[in-house]
This record gives structure tokens, sequence and C-alpha cells, in this order.
């Protein structure tokens, strides 16, 4: 088995249908229905990881993870947040209290995957990836928007090269070392989706990890995208945490393939 995992969510289906999901992708997994049962479980068996929905009824996901984080046996335990709004504030929230990444509803299957293989990882002592020497190309139309994106990505530590369309993207990444790209979908004449086409011809997923800017928090667009070879998406306006959590799991990612081989999203 890759990871022994608990979900815990009030809805029985959505329960029954990840399970299906990740026992045929190799984990095993146990059922908590309410907040305090995966706590009573925590208690009498060890967990590689926790899937934790945010709103149930009795104990929520912000109660539950704070008790997970405040209890020595457990606190090391990594805790995804599952929720069908996935930039809003009680996310943020439980990030900040020491949840370890987010995915929201309905599932992104390969990107679902690929967050739950990053944090079983980092359990097992995946070593650190630094900023100082890491360079990130941003693509955006609009100066105001990659203005703010490159003051943020400084702000994290990291070098940044900017362009406002996809064929100076496309330019940069052939002549420069890039280790990260930040890409908006919606640009005129070729748009984000066609630059990602372009970029995955020569460099996979591991090999440079791209994610995709839109203001669109569209899941659809985000299956196009992830589809298409995306590493992982963040939406409009930017926040610092969300912006973070997203660079480090794609550059954990990048890490990860390159020391075992691993397979990556795309």
């Amino acid at each position: 088995m890759k990871g022994n995992i608990l979900l815990v969510d009030d809805e029985t289906v959505n329960l029954d249908v990840l399970s299906r999901r990740l026992g045929r992708e190799g984990y095993l997994v146990n059922q908590a229905e309410s907040g305090r049962k995966a706590l009573d479980l925590m208690q009498v068996q060890k967990f590689d990881l926790v899937i934790l929905d945010v709103r149930m009824p009795d104990l929520d996901g912000i109660e539950v993870l704070k008790r997970i984080k405040a209890d020595v046996k457990t606190r090391s335990t990594p805790v995804i947040m599952l929720s069908a709004h996935t930039s809003d504030k009680i996310i943020r929230k439980c990030l900040l209290l020491g949840a370890a990444d987010y995915l929201g509803k309905p599932l992104i299957m390969d990107l679902a995957r690929n967050r739950i293989e990053i944090n079983l990882a980092r359990r097992e002592q995946l070593p650190p990836v630094t900023g100082s020497e890491l360079t990130f190309l941003l693509v955006d139309d609009h100066p105001l928007n990659i203005d703010l994106l490159e003051r943020m990505i400084t702000k994290l530590g990291y070098r940044a090269i900017t362009v406002s369309n996809g064929p100076e993207a496309l330019e940069k990444i052939g002549k420069e070392k890039i280790d990260l790209v930040l890409l908006d979908i919606v640009m005129p004449g070729m748009d984000g989706l066609q630059v990602l086409s372009e970029i995955r011809k020569n460099l996979s997923a591991g090999e440079l990890p791209v994610i995709m800017v839109t203001a669109e928090n569209d899941n659809s667009t985000m299956l196009n995208a992830i589809t298409e070879g995306a590493n992982d998406y963040i939406t409009k306006p930017y926040d610092m945490i969300f912006l973070r959590k997203r660079i480090e799991a794609c550059l954990a990612t990048q890490r990860l393939v390159n020391q075992t081989g691993l397979g990556a999203v795309g």
C-alpha cells in the first residue's frame, strides 16, 4: 500500500466515492463520517494522511484540525482540507492553523493524486526546496496584475522574470533556465492553454512546473488546464498564503520526480 489515509466527511456518498478512487490508486483508506469519530480513530490507529472536510455538523473541520494539531500523538500527521470553496477565508485559516494543503470539491483526481503524493513524501523527510537561486517566469498581459505578482514572488524569496504574452514566454523558456512558470489563462492572441501546450511538447510537468493563473474559479477550466499538463492552478485576486502553498507543492513535485522517478501531474 502507498499510504494509510483517513477520510473525514459527513456526506457518506462523498466518502464512498473518494474511498473507491483512492483504493484504486493503491492507498489503504479508512472512513469517518464525523469529526469526533475521526479524532477517536486517530487515538488508536496511526494514519499517514488525513483528508478532512471543512463543513461538518457538530465538530467542523477547523475544530478537528485544531485538536489534531494540539495533540502530541497526532500533530505530525499531514492534514489536507477538503472544501467546495478553496479560496475562501476558512481555507486560509486552516492553512495558518497547520493544514498541509487543500483540495476543492468536486475533486480533480489528477490534482488530488499529486497533492496526496507530495504530502506523503514530505512526511518521509523530503528535503526542502530553497528559493534563493530559483527563477520564475510570470506571464500576464495586464501590467498591474504582473506588477503585483512580481512583488509577491520577490517577497517570497524568488527571482522573477516577467513577460506580457505567450510568444515572449516561449522565447524566454527557450533561452533561459526557468524553474517555474506562473501563466495567465486569459490573454489575447495566444492564450495560456495554448502556451501550456507548446511548453509540454518539450518539457514535462516534472521538468518545468506550470501554475495556471485565472480569475475564474471554474472547475471545467481547471480540469482542462490539468489535462493539458498544468501542475496546479491559483485564482485571482492573489493571496500570499495560497500562492506560497501552490509554489511549494509544485517545487516539491519537481524534487520528488527528480529523486524518485515518481510520475507527476501532466
